[in-house]
């Protein structure tokens, strides 16, 4: 009835109307949208069918057109939600993407299928993945990944850089849009809503399925950064070969980081005091690492925007506040910003391995969420109450490219590899191979 009613509004406003809707609710709510009752509410909708018009929000992991007869017959395009607020960092299955557009486009009873819509939350990352699937919208047939990934380095590298920029790209895509891309725990410390997400804690224990994975795209990742340095006397000039550069490297040092954390707490609950202290000073000079590169880039400076905002007259005084609490509000929407690493990000990290470090010395051999969540806190009070501005000496002294180079050159040298067999049912982990990088 409400949405009779709200076409019979718009009507009187524009007989031409069309009311955009979406898929979400029926995910999001299945206990309310039950088969039967969206059946009946397209029904009910019959005679405002031609001013309807509806995404399937999630359509490549969640789709509704296949279970709803089309959405009743009403015009509808197909949605990928590929990233939530926080979800900046690389992430996706490109084959599995292709196949669910395709399965849609070319399902016979797709009469009314109009588009392809992107709905994320966050944007401005994963440019790779958003190229892709806006290609799909034009020729869902006539891509795949092979063709994709061969156009894509033509346009966005020199030619004399094109075999070595594919082959990265290969590594990139195997790395993390195959299905992979992992959290970074740096940016999800102290997350509790989402423990797939967490980092380890005795009652935190999904890093335990993730180990493999991560080994895995931490080595493929630094094969790909590898390759992108011979690049660098053609491409020096290049701002999409720098911004590539940069996100590959850092997601590469977050990866690392995500390996040494689960190390430092797989050494803590051994009571291994050497092992654990390697794997918190490499996890935390990874993020040095990235902080050093974060600092050539002010498009990754979160007081850049606040000074931006706080520049136009007559603009609230609690806008900084608010900006900082959004940026850290329930760790929903964390993303890669140079001042919340180097006074939110690291500092919630190290106050974490001070906790097992306290506890290791003590010979205590728990770690709940709980038992970091004071120190936690601290820090998060602290960033709201204060200016998120970083001492200028921080920064590096050079160009993106340059501070990649320098960082590849003393963050943790041995790469790691993924390892060969993993029971992901038990807490044991088959290890790592190490290798030395060539």
């Amino acid at each position: 009835k409400a949405a009779k009613n709200l076409c019979a509004v718009l009507g009187q406003i524009d007989p031409d109307f069309v009311w955009q809707s979406d898929s979400w609710d029926f995910g999001a709510v299945p206990s309310v949208w039950t088969p039967e009752r969206i059946a009946k509410y397209f029904a009910d909708l019959a005679s405002e069918h031609a001013h309807m018009y509806m995404y399937d929000t999630c359509a490549e992991g969640n789709p509704f057109w296949n279970r709803t007869n089309y959405f009743g017959g009403i015009d509808w395009a197909f949605g990928i939600l590929h990233s939530f607020q926080g979800d900046d960092h690389l992430h996706g299955d490109l084959v599995r993407v292709s196949h669910s557009v395709r399965q849609a486009a070319n399902d016979p009873g797709s009469t009314h299928l109009k588009g392809l819509y992107h709905i994320p939350e966050s944007f401005g990352h994963n440019i790779l993945y958003f190229q892709f699937t806006s290609s799909l919208a034009w020729n869902p047939d006539g891509i795949d990944v092979d063709i994709f990934l061969e156009h894509f380095c033509r346009t966005r590298y020199n030619a004399k850089s094109y075999d070595t920029m594919l082959e990265c790209t290969r590594k990139v895509v195997e790395a993390v849009y195959s299905g992979g891309g992992t959290d970074m725990y740096y940016q999800r410390m102290g997350i509790t809503y989402n423990p797939p997400v967490a980092p380890p804690f005795d009652d935190y224990q999904a890093y335990v399925g993730r180990y493999t994975q991560v080994c895995s795209e931490v080595a493929l990742m630094e094969e790909a950064v590898t390759l992108a340095l011979r690049a660098v006397r053609t491409e020096r000039d290049n701002k999409l070969f720098e911004n590539d550069l940069v996100v590959y490297a850092k997601t590469t040092l977050g990866l690392k980081s995500n390996y040494y954390l689960m190390e430092a707490y797989r050494a803590f609950k051994a009571g291994d005091a050497a092992g654990f202290d390697s794997s918190a000073v490499n996890a935390l000079e990874c993020l040095d690492g990235i902080q050093t590169i974060l600092s050539t880039r002010p498009d990754y400076s979160l007081q850049k925007t606040i000074d931006d905002v706080m520049a136009i007259p007559g603009t609230n005084p609690y806008v900084p506040r608010m900006i900082r609490k959004h940026a850290v509000n329930d760790m929903y929407a964390p993303v890669e910003n140079y001042e919340q690493l180097v006074l939110f990000y690291k500092p919630r990290v190290a106050a974490y391995l001070d906790e097992m470090r306290a506890r290791l010395a003590k010979g205590v051999a728990e770690f709940r969420y709980g038992d970091a969540a004071p120190a936690l806190n601290a820090i998060y009070n602290r960033w709201l109450d204060n200016e998120c501005r970083v001492p200028e000496d921080l920064l590096f002294d050079g160009s993106p490219i340059d501070a990649v180079r320098a960082v590849y050159d003393c963050v943790p040298h041995a790469g790691i590899v993924g390892a060969s067999e993993q029971d992901l049912g038990t807490t044991k982990h088959a290890e790592c191979a190490k290798r030395e990088r060539r």
